[in-house]
């Protein structure tokens, strides 16, 4: 069994961001396509108090999680 494993999970982003700054959690799908049924609901609900503001862009987007002893082990050198 190796040490690591990379797994790919989706995620719905708002404006191209994960987590948008009110917001202290997210969800997580191992389905890319799962996620854009979700996404496809979530632009067909109209919000009336967002009529005022500019429109959000909503995405599902791909990424690797690395496991934190992983990270601290190579990737904490080169992260800000």
């Amino acid at each position: 069994m190796p040490k690591y494993c990379f797994r790919k999970v989706y995620f719905i982003c708002t404006n191209k961001q994960v987590i948008e700054p009110a917001i202290k959690s997210a969800v997580a799908y191992k389905d890319k396509d799962y996620a854009g049924i979700l996404l496809d609901q979530k632009d067909k609900s109209v919000k009336m108090w967002d009529v005022n503001k500019p429109p959000k862009t909503y995405s599902v987007e791909g990424f690797y999680l690395v496991h934190e002893r992983l990270f601290d082990e190579l990737l904490k050198a080169h992260s800000k």
